[in-house]
């Protein structure tokens, strides 16, 4: 009887989703690396999942040490990821990095903030499509 692996998540599963960008550290890695990554739920919830999970590989617990919630969790990620890119550490895909913690944080609230108006203005475009001169709604 032999284990089946579960397959990886998909980047690109929490485009259009409302949720957070947290960053998380552990005392099992290296001083100064975070896991920055984003979640449906909150950032604590996503470091208890880690820290039940015995196949990460990773000694210590995770915590969350900071998050902020966006209407578009996977875009924002997607974009903190390309600012960061010269702090990731680790094999491609892996969500590592060596950064420091304010800029990681200010980096993460530049990006929620723009994507959360890009989101409030296509949303705003949509509503005003539906409702505009032409629609009998």
């Amino acid at each position: 009887m032999g284990f089946e692996r579960k397959p990886a998540a998909s980047f690109t599963q929490n485009l259009g989703v409302p949720g957070v960008v947290y960053i998380l550290e552990n005392p099992g890695l290296r001083h100064g690396y975070f896991k920055i990554g984003c979640s449906r739920w909150s950032g604590a919830t996503r470091a208890n999942n880690l820290n039940l999970d015995a196949n990460t590989g990773t000694p210590g617990s995770y915590r969350c040490i900071f998050e902020f919630r966006t209407r578009d969790c996977g875009l924002a990620e997607q974009r903190v990821f390309a600012l960061l890119r010269d702090y990731r550490r680790g094999k491609w895909g892996q969500e590592f990095f060596e950064v420091d913690t304010e800029h990681a944080k200010a980096t993460i609230l530049r990006v929620c903030g723009i994507v959360d108006s890009e989101v409030a203005e296509r949303i705003a475009k949509e509503q005003s499509a539906a409702t505009g001169p032409g629609n009998l709604s």
